[in-house]
């Protein structure tokens, strides 16, 4: 009985060694063999370190600059004697107005705002075709430009059927809070020219292929510094991350002097009021991160440093805004 009871025992001691075997050996197995995804966030220090690679291949497709350069943009009111050829994409028809669009906008921008900062770089957050770039880098300005979607090969296109390399560095990135994964998506309404937009948290994100490069803001501060740029002016409009592309500039805009910032706000709103999850978190920072910074907001227009919005009744803001800060009063 003494012996049954010790080999039973020795037994189960065994198996127990064979099932902690097969375990770790599992363990390695699958170590060894995990499949890396396609997509690879960089090192955050790596990232605040190194310069933001701009889009340097200018080469231009024959189908675009043969055949959809050929708008005379309308500047007139704020570069008279300037002349851009636009490339325009058929999609865009129903935007454009005498040959432009937002110029109501793009007038208080070139002919207000920037003869007070005269010498402040540009940022075009959501390029789309470019008509900001192209009016500010003619205007002299150094600018930078974001623009995901395939409408940037019309604005490179455009850059270089003016000469405008030299004035313009262009990124084929999106602007998020940081570098992740993200992929383009159509909306569910409207389904109109531009309307396209950022998702940047569901599965099997990394095997997309409408992936797309991720980077922020404070990746351009090395650029900055090299370049000696002390001030900007933004004018941002991403359909609905406009929160994180501005959360991700957190040191850009403590460090850099950004009195103007233009702003589409509609879907910021929505994020406030009606939005979950991440989406109204980052809202939320990105309302307390502007507060912090004591920016006041004006609608954009011609009114917007004698109309100062109500922090307390944000629901009521226009769709277009223009954060800046308090000094910046006279007009």
């Amino acid at each position: 009985m003494l012996f049954r009871r010790r080999y039973t025992s020795s037994k189960k001691v065994l198996h127990l060694c064979v099932i902690m075997g097969v375990i770790v050996s599992l363990k390695i197995y699958f170590k060894n063999t995990r499949v890396e995804p396609h997509y690879k966030v960089p090192k955050a220090k790596h990232d605040q370190q190194s310069e933001l690679k701009k889009w340097d291949n200018f080469t231009v497709e024959d189908r675009i600059m043969n055949k959809l350069c050929y708008i005379d943009l309308n500047i007139e009111k704020w570069a008279p004697d300037k002349h851009i050829k636009f490339c325009s994409s058929p999609g865009a028809d129903g935007m454009l107005t005498n040959n432009n669009w937002e110029t109501e906008f793009q007038d208080i921008l070139f002919n207000t705002l920037f003869k007070l900062v005269p010498d402040a770089a540009f940022l075009d957050i959501g390029g789309l075709l470019g008509v900001y770039t192209l009016s500010a880098a003619t205007l002299g300005r150094q600018v930078f430009t974001f623009e995901p979607f395939w409408t940037f090969d019309y604005i490179k296109t455009s850059v270089v059927k003016n000469n405008l390399k030299d004035r313009v560095s262009l990124y084929k990135m999106a602007l998020l809070d940081e570098v992740r994964c993200a992929v383009l998506s159509k909306p569910n309404a409207p389904p109109d020219f531009g309307r396209m937009i950022i998702k940047d948290s569901f599965s099997d994100c990394d095997r997309s292929p409408q992936r797309v490069q991720v980077a922020t803001l404070d990746q351009l501060l090395p650029t900055f510094r090299r370049l000696g740029i002390k001030k900007a002016i933004i004018k941002i409009d991403i359909e609905g991350s406009e929160p994180k592309a501005m959360l991700g500039g957190s040191k850009l805009l403590e460090e850099i002097d950004v009195p103007f910032v233009q702003m589409e706000f509609d879907k910021v709103k929505e994020q406030l009021f009606m939005g979950s999850g991440t989406d109204k978190k980052s809202a939320e920072k990105f309302m307390e991160m502007m507060k912090n910074l004591q920016y006041v907001v004006g609608p954009m227009s011609s009114d917007w440093n004698r109309t100062i919005l109500d922090w307390n009744d944000v629901g009521r803001w226009p769709n277009d805004v223009l954060w800046y800060k308090k000094q910046r009063t006279i007009a």
